[in-house]
């Protein structure tokens, strides 16, 4: 006989010690005789050995001679064994099998020895009742006496012996647990085993169980922690696998899964064409039922399923059997309708009666669900093809039933075949093994989840459901309108697939995540005052609705989101993928508490958008310039347009000898350095730059930036396509005259950006200058540099204009998305621990207000330094400055000094009383005020005030500040060291350098801007320098790293992107 390694796959290679066979139905009396057995491996894929005893056992090669003795065949059922006098090293693959047998007693009766008539009918068997003579060859025989091999028993052998997974899994259906078997096939106990299951192909998955204690011989079924697929595809490996032991061929099994929209089966039909529909995959769990025989033919074809979360079926395919599967089923013009029961066998369900064809037969048909009936989670429930009581086909045997059923079992059998009793009967399915198990399949849906209100308005209370349980992501959530209360959503996730609020019915959303697997329709009220919404589907989600929709923070998924509706955010709108607007409108918000952003994290808004800028009267409820940005392209003057503002230009104004007399004046300006000219007192002023655009048509260059004069509480919208990615602005020219070099640029993104993650070109100063209105024609400039400055921590907020300054001609200056921010905090968060010596102050009359800035730094020096400085620019009723030469600072950084400096101090002014206010003074820094006109002198401390009288116009020459050198040798110190960090921003691992240092050792503090303390270690330095590779595992947003060591702290800013 040849036997194909292909039939037993689950054969190892090795040392085989015996063989034997198998007796169904034994004879009357024992027999008793003589045998030689011989085995040869081959490659052999057909029978050829000849047709000779001689020709068998030789050619082409010698077959090996394993056993020749006696033979006694018991006259009882079971396995009967002959241990080999030689053992037979199997290599795996084919091999052939021949035995001579003389018997001496024997019964009249013969055994019935037990076969296996499944496997594909390719062997071949050659008899004869003489040695000598020619030999009767069967081929293409079904027939296979069961074998018996035996192989030697190892010590540590732990088999896997079944994977248990559905060959179909609904991506519908929610996390199932896939099982396997376990068997000890060795001689000792095996302990603390590890059982891995890995899902590789279109979803992966990794997970464990643990089996302590498994007894030689015993088997165990083992469950993993249930998987949910998330990816559509047929290419998903289920393996499960043991350690390495004495035996590795069976150290592991796999078996193919296939993820569906909607449908979950046990098989996969067709695996390969023309496949015969015989299920040999997975189960689904192990259900306890009776095992008698059907009562009537008259059947049902069924699987067992069990729930997870509310499953509703909708549709039945089923496997009908025809001449292709067996000549003898014929169910041509057989009724038959698609059925679903309960656990308790009552049919809840069914389809509409249908004719079978020739041309359904041997294939999948489907059958829909009138009314699909709906199950709870983990509700056991059966699916199947059944027939009203009806004759059988005439040529139908009494052996062949009709239909037959199936369901999965966590034994060693794979499938399990069971019959239903009569229908009408009201049942549970009975077992009955059976060789042929056809394939059923259920298309699943979800269960529409509806508010009901019942108890409270807390949306992650069972009771407020109708299905009395939470929605899951796998649910189609309905909130209907006549309820006595809505649901509230204040913490934690709440889930659903598809989300549709009734008109007259609403959703509110304080706190906590609404996440959305697909689409989400609103046609009633939807309000966020708090919180998140997450759109995670894997496919193109649809949010809209009759009536807008408005978000606090909201995240679309890679897969991206179109608007049926309008939507707007209060927030933070992050794009991990495409946002269409397809039309509708799509707002970005802004008012008194904030304004929206964009994070631009892989996706984009395509389509028209509209970006608000509210104008808060906290600083000037009146009218006043205010510096604006567009952060759309395409935009024109004419998008200013408000409900209480009209802009106006006036081309006039540009050639005008006396601008200040044209009318109708312009309310919105530009600036352009290049009209500066040394022709006149009046050319060469700062102010002289100011141009009006040419029409109300004029484009708003995104990366520009516009005065406009403005009402407060004005809400301003740009509506274009947003910016994204690099904005470039070119021409920035350096003229002639002392106040040439200016230019007016904008934050052209919908997003806040740090000043301190932008490339300044050669030929730009580093210092930034952002305008704050104070009243109709006055205010302050807020300026930035090198850390320090009055635009907190160099955040510039979205569309905001900013004024920067060339010492020679840039040919462009390039704004990117590595400067924007990520996340949205409270701007006063980004003041970072300042660690130098450092003076604010602030001159004061009434409301007006001005400020400067005096710090220490190493490096720095008396004059102007165009990275440590910032100039002082006229515009507001107060002015206060240093001097540095003839340079007017708002910001002066001076170098350290081993004697005290004298820097001149400024105020500029009409006549009245003003106040010289301490508004921070830091790290030791010993300051002292003269006034030369009182001829006085006093200690600056954190409180200081100092009140006096101005006569108008400025003070020069009556206040000079003493700056005094840190103390305790504490400058020296700075003086030496220095930090290094790099790359920054980062995608979280940069390089930290410190050098100077005196001490052996540092210690390195990482936090959030609210404080929370992200990472802390002691990091050591070597000849005086620490280098360090830092590895921040945190989310994207801005941190403070901070550095504590030879008696004094210096603390960084860290971007993580």
């Amino acid at each position: 006989m040849l036997y194909k390694g292909s039939d037993f796959p689950d054969l190892p290679a090795g040392t085989v010690n015996y063989f034997g066979f198998s007796i169904g139905t034994p004879a009357a009396t024992a027999a008793s005789g003589n045998i030689k057995v011989y085995m040869v491996n081959t490659s052999d894929a057909i029978y050829s050995r000849g047709t000779t005893w001689t020709s068998i056992i030789s050619s082409p090669s010698a077959m090996a001679l394993v056993y020749d003795g006696p033979l006694t065949i018991p006259a009882a059922s079971g396995t009967f064994n002959i241990m080999l006098q030689t053992p037979f090293n199997y290599t795996g693959g084919n091999f052939y099998l021949a035995y001579e047998w003389s018997t001496t007693t024997r019964s009249a009766v013969s055994a019935i020895y037990n076969t296996n008539n499944e496997l594909p009918a390719s062997l071949v068997t050659v008899t004869a009742t003489t040695l000598a003579g020619t030999a009767t060859l069967t081929g293409s025989s079904a027939f296979r006496p069961v074998l018996i091999l035996g192989y030697p028993t190892p010590g540590s052998d732990m088999s896997v012996m079944g994977v248990f997974a559905m060959g179909k899994m609904a991506l519908t259906s929610g996390a199932r647990s896939i099982q396997a078997r376990v068997k000890n096939t060795g001689t000792t106990t095996l302990t603390n085993r590890t059982i891995s299951l890995s899902i590789t192909g279109a979803n992966t998955f990794n997970t464990s169980v643990l089996v302590s204690s498994l007894a030689p011989g015993a088997e165990r079924t083992v469950a993993f922690p249930a998987f949910a697929p998330t990816v559509l595809g047929s290419n998903n490996l289920v393996e499960v696998s043991v350690a390495a032991d004495d035996v590795s061929g069976n150290n592991s099994k796999q078996v193919n899964m296939v993820v569906t929209p909607s449908t979950q089966g046990y098989a996969q039909y067709p695996t390969v064409a023309n496949a015969l529909p015989v299920v040999n995959t997975a189960f689904e769990g192990n259900y306890p039922l009776t095992n008698p025989t059907p009562a009537t033919r008259n059947a049902n074809f069924l699987a067992a399923f069990r729930a997870t979360g509310p499953t509703a079926v909708t549709a039945v395919n089923a496997y009908v059997p025809g001449p292709a599967f067996s000549p003898n089923i014929n169910t041509t013009g057989v009724t038959v309708y698609g059925v679903v029961l309960n656990a308790a066998g009552v049919e809840v369900a069914r389809s509409a009666n249908k004719v079978l064809a020739a041309t359904d037969l041997d294939k999948m048909v489907n059958f829909p669900i009138t009314v699909p009936p709906t199950f709870s989670n983990n509700e056991v429930y059966y699916i199947g093809m059944a027939q009203p009581a009806q004759a059988l086909p005439a040529n139908a045997p009494a052996t062949i039933y009709p239909m037959g059923a199936q369901k999965e079992n966590s034994g060693l059998y794979w499938i399990q075949a069971f019959y239903r009793s009569a229908e009408g009967s009201n049942t549970a399915p009975v077992d009955l093994f059976d060789a042929y198990k056809f394939v059923l399949e259920a298309e699943i849906g979800t269960v529409n989840f509806t508010w009901t209100g019942a108890t409270s308005t807390d949306w992650n209370t069972a009771s407020n459901w109708s299905n009395n349980s939470v929605p899951t992501a796998s649910s189609d959530v309905v909130i209907p309108s006549g309820v006595s209360r809505y649901p509230v959503i204040s913490s934690g996730t709440a889930l659903a697939k598809d989300l549709t609020i009734a008109s007259s019915a609403s959703l509110t959303v304080n706190g906590g995540t609404l996440e959305v697997k697909e689409d989400f329709t609103n046609n009633g009220a939807f309000t966020a005052t708090g919180g998140s919404a997450t759109f995670s589907g894997s496919v193109l989600q649809v949010i809209g609705g009759t009536n807008p929709s408005t978000f606090h923070d909201l995240t679309i998924s890679a897969a991206g989101a179109s608007l049926a509706g309008p939507v707007s955010v209060q927030r933070v709108l992050t794009l991990n993928g495409n946002l269409n607007t397809n039309g509708n409108t799509f707002t970005l918000l802004s008012n008194a508490t904030g304004t929206a952003m964009v994070v631009n994290a892989g996706g984009v808004v395509n389509g028209t958008a509209k970006v608000q800028r509210y104008i808060n009267p906290a600083l000037n409820a009146a009218a006043g310039y205010r510096h604006f940005a567009s952060p759309v392209t395409s935009t024109t003057v004419s998008d200013l347009v408000t409900g209480g503002f009209t802009p106006v230009v006036n081309p006039a104004y540009n050639t005008a000898t006396k601008p200040g007399t044209v009318r109708p004046f312009p309310t919105v300006f530009q600036y352009n350095q290049s009209r500066l000219t040394n022709d006149s007192a009046a050319t060469m002023d700062f102010g002289f730059g100011w141009e009006s655009p040419a029409s109300l048509s004029s484009a708003l260059t995104p990366g520009r930036g516009y005065s406009v004069n403005i009402p407060a509480s004005q809400t301003v919208d740009f509506t274009g396509t947003l910016n994204n990615g690099t904005v470039t602005v070119t021409g920035l020219g350096r003229g002639a005259t002392a106040e040439s070099g200016w230019h007016l640029l904008g934050n052209p993104y919908p997003a806040p950006i740090d000043w301190d993650n932008i490339t300044v070109p050669s030929g730009m100063m580093d210092a930034v200058y952002a305008f704050r209105s104070s009243s109709a024609y006055n205010g302050a400039y807020a300026a930035y540099v090198n850390g320090v400055g009055s635009l907190t921590g160099g955040v510039i907020p979205a569309m905001q204009a900013f004024f920067v300054r060339t010492t020679a001609p840039v040919a462009s200056f390039s704004f990117t998305n590595a400067a924007r921010l990520t996340s949205y905090q409270n701007p006063s968060f980004y003041r970072t621990t300042e660690t130098r010596p450092l003076l604010q102050l602030s001159a004061s009359k009434g409301q007006q207000q001005d400020e400067a800035y005096v710090y220490l730094e190493q490096g720095a020096t008396s004059g102007m330094d165009n990275s440590f400085d910032a100039f002082s620019l006229p515009m507001g009723a107060v002015r206060v400055f240093t001097l540095a030469g003839t340079s007017q600072l708002s910001i002066n950084g001076l170098g350290y000094a081993a004697a005290p400096q004298q820097i001149p101090l400024v105020v500029e002014g009409v006549a009245g009383a003003y106040q010289l206010k301490v508004e921070q003074l830091l790290n030791q820094f010993q300051v002292q005020l003269e006034d030369n006109q009182l001829n006085t002198m006093q200690t600056l401390t954190s409180a200081t005030v100092y009140s006096f009288s101005h006569a108008g116009g400025s003070t020069a020459n009556r206040f000079v500040l003493h700056v005094g050198a840190r103390v305790s040798g504490i400058a020296e110190a700075v003086k030496s060291m220095e930090v290094k960090l790099y790359p920054n921003p980062s995608q979280g691992k940069f390089q930290l350098q410190l050098s100077g240092l005196k001490a052996s050792s540092a210690e390195m503090t990482i936090t959030d801007l609210a404080g929370k303390t992200i990472l802390q270690k002691k990091v050591k330095a070597n000849g005086g320098t620490i280098s360090e590779a830092v590895e921040l595992k945190a989310a994207k947003g801005i941190y403070l790293l901070q550095i504590k060591a030879d008696q004094q702290v210096i603390t960084r800013k860290i971007v993580i992107e």
